[in-house]
């Protein structure tokens, strides 16, 4: 089989393709995840996981969220995404440089927010929900006889 037939193959199939990927994760960006929007998509690579036994699964969150997010749906982002298996969560919620505008690329940046003194307690509020990712899943490879 030909190395092309090989990738459209993999292309095909989202769990095959993320077999060996050890961490498998999504980006919820542009407010893809919100109140009243069907947004399944964080259920794939926990499924991913759970399959393959690997104990976590990733999503990188509010890239394009916009500077009017507050903490509350922040939270409320966070909890959808979690309830469907994700337990690494990676804030994108700050810009790298500040030097220039960016008209597309806008994270919340609660650096220059009146929340920031509460965002220690977002971030706390994290940390008991990815517990679970250290226990492994059965998984595929390890169930037992």
């Amino acid at each position: 089989m030909t190395t092309t037939c090989r990738r459209w193959r993999l292309s095909r199939d989202f769990f095959r393709a993320l077999r060996y990927v050890q961490v498998p994760g999504v980006d919820a960006i542009w407010r893809q995840i919100w109140p009243g929007t069907v947004a399944d998509f964080p259920k794939r690579p926990s499924s991913s996981a759970h399959l393959n036994g690997h104990p976590r699964a990733f999503s990188e969150s509010y890239a394009v969220y916009g500077r009017g997010l507050t903490l509350e749906q922040a939270k409320w982002v966070m909890d959808f995404q979690f309830v469907r298996g994700i337990n690494l969560f990676e804030n994108m919620g700050f810009f790298s440089d500040t030097t220039q505008f960016r008209e597309y690329f806008c994270p919340p940046d609660w650096r220059l927010s009146p929340q920031w003194v509460q965002f220690p307690m977002f971030a706390q509020y994290a940390k008991p929900c990815q517990l679970p990712a250290l226990h492994r899943h059965p998984g595929r490879r390890h169930r037992a006889l």
